[in-house]
């Protein structure tokens, strides 16, 4: 049995933004998670004295919301996902005991979908 670890989901979509600039939410397709750009900067990273400058040199989105189990449905009946049972298949509660490979699947569904690139988001970009 797989192992199921990831117990919140949050995507993000590295976009690295052409002309026009992004400055408000946006959605790839009609069943992608709507997303919310960011531009880059810099800025003080974690608690350790002194802090870490970290710069982030190019544009892109993360997910305004938690993938939801209705958004995750669309990928299940494209055939990409695995089932996550009749529980909250049309619910819109966060994605829960779903494992890394899991989410690797439905961020490899969404770059299908869209033509750009779906990841989880790097600790710095959480930041």
């Amino acid at each position: 049995m797989r192992s199921r670890v990831l117990v919140v989901l949050s995507v993000v979509a590295v976009v690295l933004f052409a002309v026009p600039v992004i400055t408000q939410g946006f959605k790839d397709c009609p069943h992608c998670p709507e997303m919310v750009p960011v531009a880059p900067g810099s800025f003080a990273m974690g608690d350790e004295q002194p802090p870490r400058r970290v710069t982030i040199e190019y544009r892109f989105a993360f997910s305004k919301d938690k993938v939801s189990f209705r958004d995750w449905k669309h990928c299940v009946l494209a055939g990409q996902c695995p089932s996550l049972g009749a529980a909250g298949s049309a619910s819109l509660d966060p994605v829960v005991q779903v494992s890394w490979v899991d989410v690797q699947q439905y961020l490899y569904w969404l770059t299908l979908e869209t033509g750009a690139e779906y990841r989880l988001l790097r600790e710095a970009e959480w930041e």
